[in-house]
């Protein structure tokens, strides 16, 4: 071992150079004797030291490097040893097979949850999105007109005019809505109204589509129903349609107004709302049927009037200034029981002492005053609750579904077929059920003829995303629209009708005159009485005034003729009138007179 050390101390330098050219050697070989690496592009070889020059001066882009070399691309070793021979662009090929190439990386964020000012929350990404969405069009069929009915009902009408009387124990209320800050309490009154209900139905499937043609996956497609506004338009005298608008809701409805101010909090208000509130907006409640024509949609099975059992006439309940309101048959009603009623208070004061006889009771019979808050409408779910629900919480109106608060079941109002089908809140279009939709118009003018359709307004499901849209700007827009073809022709529900009932007088007379027959809609049934009229006179409620008349026929027989507010001309001559389908119809419904009572003269 001595002697080794004893040596490479003597040597070392030597050792050293030897090893320094070993290394110089092997360094030559690599760079100068062995062959060098090099990529061969367009038939022109490129080593390392030259690729980013090539590059730079072909535009800078390794697409372009590798467009140039994909000719000479070849697998790896590994691959060909594991799979056999592999085509020259497998790399392509595997992208186009799994169907990469134009896959782009997007943030996408969810709607919910707001915050408590109602602004909408961005927050983080969650996934990828193959092509950037733009703003869906509904196609046409999406929402589709089904048919109209109509009728003249007596209801129990919201009038936010009305005020509240702490002392009347009859006196219905409507609840404000919590959900809605601006609401306050409605009080309801028996009114007649002429209505026109429109129904359509939704096409999920035609939905769902729209949503996908506007590259929005079914899992990032969640929409809601924010609002379905009635549009209408009235046939004028020349026969085209004008006078287009917007039907405003029913008295009963109590919804944030629409639409909501864009980019402010009213938008994620809206929002919540609108999810908690999907039967009111979609498919929202009649007024409270008293009497008159049953409401019903299109859908739904006609009701037999007999099978709608009358409302009793309740003496007790009938107050000072409706006395004089009431009709023969109930007034004698109310004056037999108001004598039974005073012969017992009579007997029960003789039976007292004097010193203590009670003090006289009310002349009216009335139930002592009853707080505002003991007369709100039920509150419930379902049909024992007073109908459907259109409150968040189950809180319902007392609208189809009961006669009275207390009453039972109402038939003149069968539950939809498809009510457990409504979507709830927000909903998948591709997993969601057809479903029908309905609006109302009570501010009809009899005899009338107008059109409708509905437009029902859906969340665009691209609203509060970021980096999903197209562009930014439809990331902003809360709704997407879709509407139906306009309905057929509706002649809305007359309240009056005439007929000639006679030939009149001889023309040559100082005084010419005609009876009529004329028909009139009153308390929810149709009366009759005889009208004569002389030249200048209107024709009752009607928009028609005698003109003059003319004779007609053989026998000294006259006809009439008559103008409308609009100048239309009409004639009249008894036997053609009485001859008309209408004439029958009326005739037909005419309740026969009770004894005593008389209908007209």
């Amino acid at each position: 071992m001595q002697k080794v050390i004893q040596f490479l101390e003597k040597y070392v330098q030597w050792l050293a150079l030897g090893l320094g050219l070993v290394w110089i050697l092997w360094v030559g070989y690599a760079f100068w004797a062995s062959k060098p690496v090099a990529i061969t592009i367009n038939n022109q070889s490129y080593g390392p030291g030259e690729v980013d020059e090539y590059v730079n001066r072909a535009g800078g882009s390794v697409a372009t490097l590798s467009a140039a070399h994909k000719n000479e691309s070849r697998a790896p070793k590994e691959l060909t040893d594991r799979f056999g021979k592999l085509p020259p662009q497998y790399a392509e090929m595997f992208r186009q097979d799994m169907g990469l190439n134009d896959y782009l990386a997007q943030q996408l964020s969810p709607i919910f949850p707001f915050d408590r000012q109602g602004s909408v929350v961005i927050q983080g990404p969650t996934k990828e999105q193959m092509i950037p969405s733009v703003i869906p069009v509904l196609e046409d069929g999406t929402v589709t007109m089904v048919d109209t009915t109509n009728g003249l009902s007596v209801v129990n009408k919201a009038d936010p005019t009305a005020p509240i009387n702490p002392n009347d124990p009859q006196q219905k209320v409507i609840p404000p809505d919590p959900a809605n800050p601006n609401a306050k309490p409605i009080v309801m009154v028996v009114s007649e109204v002429s209505w026109v209900t429109v129904l359509g139905k939704i096409d999920m499937k035609k939905l769902a589509s729209a949503f996908k043609t506007a590259h929005i996956a079914d899992d990032d497609s969640a929409t809601q129903f924010l609002r379905v506004r009635l549009v209408r338009e009235e046939m004028l005298p020349d026969g085209k349609w004008g006078n287009s608008i917007e039907v405003p809701d029913l008295a009963n409805q109590n919804r944030l107004p629409w639409r909501p101010k864009e980019g402010t909090p009213e938008e994620g208000l809206y929002l919540d709302w609108s999810a908690k509130s999907v039967p009111g907006i979609i498919q929202p409640p009649f007024y409270e049927w008293v009497r008159g024509d049953a409401w019903r949609t299109a859908s739904m099975q006609p009701v037999v009037a007999a099978e709608v059992a009358p409302v009793a006439f309740d003496a007790s309940t009938v107050k000072p200034g409706e006395i004089g309101k009431l009709s023969p048959e109930n007034l004698k009603l109310w004056q037999a029981w108001k004598a039974q009623k005073d012969k017992e208070e009579q007997e029960l004061r003789k039976s007292q002492p004097k010193g203590n006889r009670p003090a006289a009771p009310s002349r009216l019979g009335a139930a002592p005053p009853t707080p505002v808050t003991d007369r709100l409408a039920p509150r419930g779910e379902g049909p024992e609750g007073g109908g459907r629900s259109l409150y968040p919480g189950g809180r319902t109106l007392p609208g189809p579904g009961r006669l009275t608060e207390s009453g039972p079941a109402n038939p003149a109002f069968p539950p939809p077929a498809n009510a457990a089908d409504l979507p709830q809140g927000t909903f998948i279009p591709a997993t969601a059920k057809d479903v029908e939709i309905w609006a109302h118009d009570d501010t009809t003018k009899p005899s009338r003829t107008y059109h409708y359709k509905l437009v029902v307004y859906f969340r665009n499901p691209i609203f509060g995303t970021q980096g999903m849209a197209k562009d930014p700007a439809n990331e902003k827009k809360l709704d997407v629209a879709g509407s139906t073809e306009w309905s057929a022709p509706v002649v809305s529900p007359r309240k009056n009708y005439f007929f000639a009932f006679n030939s009149g007088d001889a023309l040559q007379a100082n005084n010419p005159k005609m009876k009529f027959e004329y028909f009139f809609w009153e308390d929810g049934d149709w009366k009759t009485k005889i009208i004569e009229l002389h030249p200048g006179d209107s024709v009752g409620a009607t928009p028609w005034t005698i003109v003059d008349f003319r004779p007609f026929g053989s026998n000294n027989e006259n006809r009439a003729m008559i103008i409308n507010e609009d100048g239309v001309i009409e004639t009249h001559y008894y036997k053609i009138d009485q001859a008309t389908a209408d004439y029958k119809r009326l005739k037909g419904l005419i309740k026969p007179p009770t004894a005593g009572v008389t209908t007209g003269s």
